[in-house]
């Protein structure tokens, strides 16, 4: 899957804080798990070596799989090619019986933006991105 990288006009300006730059490629760790997500639809040579340059110089591992024996082929397993929007605000009714907030509204105060991915691409505002899938 070869498609153009969306440039920084194609990308919610929220999306500044959290990513880091990989082979010019914005790249963040998501979640607990080592997910990761890129902004754009690279090349799958090049979205892996960006993970995996994340990976190395971010976090301090060996790799995006932490070990130096996974290969490209295995790598290919783990990027999922989609689509996603910014949510800025909890959708749910989380409140609990004490007041307190689920944890995502709680992580969407922390980091000011929350991505919700495997959207339709006609979904308004929408935007491509590819998930490193741990």
């Amino acid at each position: 899957m070869t498609t153009a990288v969306a440039t920084d006009q194609d990308f919610p300006a929220i999306l500044e804080r959290g990513f880091f730059q990989s082979y010019g490629l914005k790249v963040s760790p998501v979640g607990e798990d080592g997910e990761a997500v890129l902004l754009g639809h690279p090349d799958r040579r090049r979205a892996v070596a960006a993970f995996n340059q994340m990976h190395r110089n971010y976090l301090s591992l060996a790799n995006a799989f932490d070990d130096r024996s996974a290969s490209y082929t295995d790598a290919l397993g783990r990027l999922d090619y989609t689509h996603a929007v910014i949510v800025a605000k909890c959708l749910n009714e989380c409140q609990s019986d004490q007041g307190e907030q689920c944890a995502n509204c709680e992580e969407i105060k922390r980091a000011e933006w929350w991505l919700q991915w495997h959207v339709d691409k006609d979904t308004p505002g929408a935007f491509p991105v590819v998930i490193w899938m741990a």
